[in-house]
């Protein structure tokens, strides 16, 4: 098991590793536990002689992040990088270990039939451009806003839950927008759900939307 790591930015940038990008870096809004795993990284590459970050490799990513199972590392990685490192030519190989890992740390399970209660929504190809975007963004393992993006496993929830709410702001004579309005119209139209399943859902769409 790992030791609590409890160093501070100081003693992170006193490294020698950072000499060479001390004068350029972005460090002032960059979370220290997201800084932990960037140093932790660039100890890595050290390590394999890694020269150039335009040669990082997905196998590279997961071979640093081995010992964990889930990605929740991998993303505090890239969180740390795009804060630090705006420029940085290996956020897609990333992103796509991020993907590889999830998919990895996935336990396959039989898909059990089930009846929603609530099926009314509009097609995706009419959903206002702005949240087309989102999810394209989503889709790729890109942030938006300062949040990291949603696992694969539940974009098809995000997107079911949109088109749903699309409808209900529709039907209600409201613009499909994320407002007050047409959460609760969408919250009325699932209440065969019982408790604020639907809303609650919503929440961590409405950030990086």
């Amino acid at each position: 098991m790992k030791k609590p790591d409890y160093r501070s930015k100081q003693d992170i940038l006193q490294q020698p590793r950072w000499d060479p990008m001390i004068a350029t870096l972005e460090v002032t809004n960059v979370a220290i536990a997201h800084l932990r795993v960037v140093d932790d990284f660039l100890a890595f590459v050290e390590q394999r002689q890694i020269t150039s970050n335009s040669t990082l490799k997905i196998s590279d990513f997961l071979s640093f992040d081995e010992n964990y199972r889930s990605a929740n590392r991998l993303r505090c990685l890239k969180h740390g990088m795009q804060s630090v490192f705006p420029t940085q030519p290996s956020f897609l190989v990333l992103a796509d270990a991020i993907r590889k890992k999830e998919a990895a740390a996935r336990k396959p399970r039989i898909a059990k039939p089930r009846t929603r209660k609530f099926e009314k929504s509009i097609p995706e190809s009419r959903l206002p451009q702005k949240w087309r975007e989102a999810l394209a963004d989503m889709d790729a393992g890109f942030d938006r806003n300062g949040q990291i993006a949603p696992s694969r496993g539940m974009m098809p929830t995000f997107r079911m839950k949109l088109r749903q709410l699309a409808y209900s702001a529709g039907a209600a004579g409201l613009a499909i927008e994320f407002s007050v309005d047409a959460i609760r119209a969408y919250t009325i139209a699932c209440a065969g759900l019982g408790s604020a399943m639907c809303a609650s859902m919503l929440r961590p769409l409405a950030l990086p939307l």
